[in-house]
């Protein structure tokens, strides 16, 4: 058959490659070697500058306060990603006083449509986001934020904010804090 290679063919191309990997895996396997492989040398920036592994240690801890911080903003529920998302979204079209409806949320928050459904129902559950009836079609069904989480999120954005530009700066990095009101 033209499309089929030969059983051979395919043996000699498996063996190659096995011989490849092994070869790989007897440098890895050798200590000196090993431990003068350093993410840095592997790892480049756009412009192929390899990374130091300070910035990237310095960006994960500040990651790990920030995501820290987005849980403390709204402290009813745990936010998983797909709430906060709709979240987001919401926030972005309350600021540009654009209507969201359901499905867009859906849509926008990337998942599933059972699991953003479900999402939407635990955030009206708690009270973070507002149903609306559509005035001119019955079918269509508008979602926005309650009026404090709009501040709540708009100050934990400030704060971010700071603590991005901290980051950037190269400055002391101080963990993003939950907004107050």
């Amino acid at each position: 058959m033209p499309g089929r290679s030969h059983p051979k063919n395919r043996y000699d191309a498996l063996k190659i490659e096995v011989q490849r990997i092994s070869q790989i895996l007897e440098k890895i396997g050798d200590e000196n070697e090993a431990a003068a492989i350093l993410p840095s040398e592997i790892i480049h920036t756009p412009d192929r500058r390899p990374l130091t592994g300070t910035v990237d240690l310095r960006t994960a801890k500040w990651l790990l306060a920030e995501r820290e911080a987005r849980r403390a903003v709204l402290d009813a529920i745990r936010l998983d990603d797909t709430q906060w998302t709709i979240l987001l979204d919401l926030y972005v079209a309350g600021r540009d006083h654009r209507l969201v409806a359901i499905s867009s949320a859906c849509i926008a928050s990337g998942a599933p449509a059972t699991t953003a459904l479900r999402a939407i129902k635990i955030l009206e559950g708690v009270g973070y986001v507002r149903r609306s009836q559509d005035r001119f079609d019955g079918r269509r069904v508008y979602l926005r934020l309650a009026p404090y989480t709009e501040v709540r999120i708009a100050q934990y954005l400030e704060n971010l904010a700071v603590s991005l530009t901290r980051l950037i700066n190269d400055q002391p990095i101080h963990r993003p804090s939950a907004p107050s009101i």
